[in-house]
């Protein structure tokens, strides 16, 4: 669901006009952003505690260049589900999991199996031509779709 969608469905259910509802939310984004810039933990009970999460500084390799590239350390936010939310997502009812998101990425529990290219569809070209795997995403209760 994006940022709108929520904000027309809370406007509609509580007969609060969406220009009010944005200015509440985004007040509370913005002291939640500040919050944790601050160094705070944000806690909202029954739902989840946003916190800054520290990463250790490693080293990583361009693939294009071959170069050692330093990141630093850092601190990023977190979001952590409360026990409550837990036990709520935990009683939803369990229809057909969604496979992929909107945006193309698959959920956390899905396993994304990678197949080799088949050598019967090989081009007859002389050109070598770039081999697509075949992607195929396969939820942990089974059953499976494939993805292009």
């Amino acid at each position: 669901m994006k940022k709108s969608a929520l904000l027309r469905k809370v406007s509609t259910e509580t007969g609060v006009p969406y220009g009010t509802v944005k200015r509440v939310m985004d007040t509370a984004l913005d002291h939640i952003a500040d919050s944790l810039e601050a160094g705070d933990r944000v806690v909202l009970s029954g739902f989840g505690t946003f916190a800054l999460r520290p990463y250790r500084a490693r080293q990583w390799v361009n693939p294009q260049t071959g170069r050692p590239v330093d990141i630093p350390a850092a601190l990023r936010p977190g979001f952590i589900t409360s026990a409550a939310l837990n036990r709520r997502l935990a009683d939803a009812p369990s229809g057909a999991p969604a496979l992929a998101a909107p945006n193309g990425t698959a959920p956390a529990d899905t396993v994304v199996a990678v197949a080799p290219p088949d050598p019967a569809a090989a081009p007859t070209s002389v050109r070598p031509a770039r081999r697509r795997l075949q992607t195929t995403l396969v939820h942990k209760s089974g059953g499976g779709s494939s993805a292009p």
